[in-house]
């Protein structure tokens, strides 16, 4: 695209022209400068010569710049001239600007000697301008004709085209109502575009030889492949996005979609959900953890006995350390440790519980997490939709985890998983204990050991009792024995055994006393010892079955709470997930004077686009059954990730969505297959039956605009400029086929052109006749001043029947040159 600088002296903002041209230099690199120049209208040589030093300034600052940026040294820089008649700085700068330039052009770009200049201007003439008042009309006027003076005087410097253009085509040729301001922006920048989107120059393209002025008007159409392709991918997101959102009570219940889905969750829990929360049992007994050896500190505290009162009866300390401190204080330090020991295990079976409880939510929640995930990555499974995601949780919460809740806690009972676990050699005073524990039962058992204690006999004692027993025996038993065998009971000759008599004697009440009564005692002891560990592990028990049901309880409220939240979550993505709309294209923009072609052809069979699913399916031909096998496509593309996580602050949220719309985007636009001769549909459909009739709506909307267009003779023809010309009919000869190879493919512009000798005012103003008499303005004087003194004439002059002397113009010569 050659480069081109637009000044602006028609004051009007021209907002949507800019944005325009904005669009266009964005992705051509900044080949055009668009100048509005804001100086005060040229009434006075001092005016005037300030806007040729602006002008002269703008042009050395954004000319050169434009001009390196481009690397643009040798060749024909161009130049438009925006303006609009009912303008004052129009009509008092436009017509000598291209003389100003051309003179000076040397001047303003000194160090690009190789680089000339062509100056063409576009003006707006309203459709209402014969409305105003007859002083503004008669300003009109005079600006016309000094166009048409210049042009006759000073051909070399003036413009090289003049194309005056109105607000609507002439009468009989309207094929668009009045226009906006709006569509008034576009169609100057579908002038400028028509003109200068080229390698050849503008004059070659309006074709308009010698004559420098013309009427014009000009509509585009572009095939963007890419755009095409981005815009029904669009469309088909749309579709997806709106299937992927819906929920499922908008589904016909007995649809087959409805019908197919329900069948496509009771296989995935056939298949992936066999183990997920179908036993509430085996998850009690997880959680209850009976490993543990609840009995393994129990006698701990008999571990610390420093002395025995029989195996260490000889020491001295035995009685303070043993009788008179451990015997006194056992009941009470049995007391405390049985209830330190109770709470102690009662923390670290809640702790294991509790971590168990733990690990077993982060398991379900894996498992859970993981039947979704296969569902959604799974290629056997055709609805990838939020719906169906949200009813496998359903079913879960509903079939499994609401109606086992209570059965596991009841299950929590059980003596079966219960944590403690009462052993062998306690049983007997468990059972004993439940069968008439009371609350005070414990206490009571603590009072009888304390008696028991009080009572426990010494060893010392009991072996001088023995002793005294066994004497007093050998004196009293022997003669007695010697008395009554063999005469009254026969013991046999105890004379000869009399030694083993006495020995068994005084022997029998000594092991009595020694083993029988201490063994007896201690037995007891340790009987109510048994007593007390079993009523504490038989409260520890009870205690236990409330946390097991508290922790079962917390798993279960965990896990719905887990599956509500991503219910939850699933509806603010849905909320989240939203459409694109507005798609305009990458390439081209769309105007009301630039159009896509598929608006204008009518064989639509050359846009058809056709998507991979497996086999080729044209677009336009896909039901709802194509629609869900896509995005299952784009979906497996994606993954499990547009799920899981699902950002909880509603900014990211948004970000999370609109990036996995994005990549649905792009998995639909790998799919899709271009038309077959996408990158030549222009030559395609020009080749092709029926492309005359459309060419003829072409012609019709490029006619060119205003109301001064001379549409009674056959002088309009028509350019198309694109960049392959294909074999069509050219018999009408006011058509002509330009070839422009530096053109876009899939790229036309139509031209309508109607040559000009002159600005004949009668077409533009009524009243106007031949040798009109014009005031005397400075613009006048200007004029003449160009055309008949600054020539080398050195005379006077006239514009219309208005004259301006030698002498007048000799003092403007004076001042401009001063």
């Amino acid at each position: 695209m050659k480069p081109l600088w637009i000044i602006d002296v028609s004051e009007d903002s021209h907002f949507h022209l800019q944005e325009c041209i904005a669009f266009l230099n964005e992705r051509h690199g900044d080949c055009w400068i668009y100048t509005s120049l804001r100086i005060d209208p040229a009434t006075s040589i001092s005016s005037y010569k300030t806007a040729c030093r602006t002008l002269s300034e703008t042009v050395s600052k954004q000319v050169n710049e434009l001009l390196a940026k481009q690397k643009f040294n040798a060749g024909t820089f161009h130049i438009c001239v925006i303006g609009d008649i009912t303008s004052l700085l129009t009509r008092s700068i436009l017509p000598f600007i291209p003389i100003f330039l051309k003179h000076n052009w040397s001047k303003v770009l000194p160090n690009h000697p190789g680089v000339g200049v062509e100056v063409g201007t576009f003006f707006h003439i309203p459709s209402q301008i014969n409305s105003h008042n007859e002083e503004t009309v008669d300003s009109y006027a005079a600006f016309l004709e000094s166009l048409n003076l210049l042009h006759e005087k000073c051909m070399s410097f003036f413009y090289d085209f003049v194309i005056p253009f109105g607000d609507i085509q002439p009468i009989g040729k309207q094929v668009f109502p009045l226009l906006s301001v709006t569509q008034l922006d576009e169609l100057i920048f579908q002038l400028l575009q028509n003109t200068y989107w080229s390698s050849l120059s503008a004059l070659s393209i309006l074709g308009n030889g010698n004559s420098t002025f013309g009427a014009m008007g000009a509509m585009g159409y572009f095939y963007d492949v890419d755009y095409i392709k981005k815009d029904t991918a669009c469309n088909l997101l749309n579709q997806l996005v709106a299937f992927l959102k819906k929920k499922q009570d908008e589904y016909d219940s007995d649809s087959e979609v409805a019908e197919q889905m329900k069948k496509e969750r009771l296989a995935l829990f056939q298949k992936e959900g066999e183990n997920i929360l179908t036993d509430g049992k085996s998850l009690v007994k997880f959680i209850a953890c009976k490993e543990m050896d609840v009995t393994e500190d129990l006698n701990k505290i008999d571990k610390f006995r420093k002395i025995h009162p029989i195996w260490h009866f000889y020491k001295s300390l035995l009685l303070p350390l043993y009788y008179l401190k451990e015997l006194r204080y056992l009941p009470a330090r049995l007391n405390e440790y049985l209830h330190f020991y109770k709470e102690t295990l009662k923390r670290r079976l809640a702790d294991t519980i509790h971590q168990k409880r733990l690990e077993q939510t982060a398991n379900t929640r894996l498992a859970i997490d993981n039947l979704l995930e296969t569902y959604w990555n799974n290629p056997d499974y055709q609805y990838k939709v939020i719906s169906q995601v949200e009813e496998i949780l359903k079913e879960l919460l509903e079939t499994r985890l609401e109606p086992q809740r209570d059965q596991s806690i009841n299950f929590c009972k059980d003596e079966e998983v219960n944590p403690v676990t009462m052993p062998q050699f306690l049983q007997n005073e468990a059972e004993e204990i439940e069968a008439t524990c009371t609350a005070s039962s414990f206490q009571q058992l603590l009072d009888r050991m304390k008696a028991i204690l009080q009572k426990e006999p010494t060893f010392m004692a009991l072996l001088v009792r023995g002793i005294m027993v066994g004497t007093a025996g050998i004196f009293c038993l022997l003669p007695l024995l010697h008395l009554l065998s063999p005469h009254i009971v026969n013991f046999g000759q105890t004379s000869r055994h009399e030694v083993g008599w006495a020995a068994v004697i005084f022997v029998v009440p000594l092991l009595f006393l020694l083993i029988c009564k201490l063994r007896r005692h201690f037995k007891l002891v340790k009987k109510i010892k048994y007593q007390l560990w079993a009523f504490i592990l038989l409260q520890l028990k009870g205690e236990m079955k409330s946390v097991l049901s508290d922790e079962v309880n917390a798993f279960y409220e965990d896990i719905i709470l887990y599956c509500r939240e991503k219910l939850n979550n699933y509806e603010r993505l849905r909320n989240a997930l939203s459409t694109i709309s507005n798609i305009k294209s990458a390439r081209y923009l769309t105007t009301y004077f630039n159009r896509p072609l598929d608006e204008l052809v009518q064989d639509h069979s050359l846009f058809k686009e056709k998507i991979d699913l497996g086999d080729w399916i044209e677009v336009d031909s896909m039901d709802e059954a194509h629609y869900y096998k896509l995005l299952k496509q784009c979906m497996l593309g994606i993954g499990y990730n547009i799920l899981e996580p699902i950002p909880t602050e509603n900014e990211a949220l948004t970000k999370h969505a609109d990036y996995n719309i994005n990549r649905l985007l792009d998995n639909i636009l790998s799919l899709l297959i271009e038309p077959v001769n996408a990158h030549e549909l222009v030559t395609t459909w020009l080749t092709g039956n029926g492309s005359i009739t459309q060419l003829q709506q072409c012609i019709d909307k490029a006619y060119p605009v205003g109301l001064f267009v001379d549409n009674t003779s056959n002088s309009v023809y028509t350019i198309f400029r694109l960049r392959y010309i294909p074999s069509v009919a050219k018999d009408d000869k006011r058509n002509e086929w330009l070839m422009d190879l530096d053109l876009d493919e899939n790229l036309l512009f139509v031209t309508g052109f109607q040559r000009m000798e002159k600005l004949i005012l009668s077409r533009y103003l009524n009243n106007i006749g031949i040798g009109m008499k014009f005031r005397m303005t400075f613009q006048v004087e200007l004029t003449c001043y160009y055309a008949y003194y600054a020539t080398g004439v050195k005379r006077g002059g006239c514009l219309g029947s208005t004259l301006v002397s030698s002498e007048r113009l000799r003092a403007i010569d004076i001042e401009l040159n001063d």
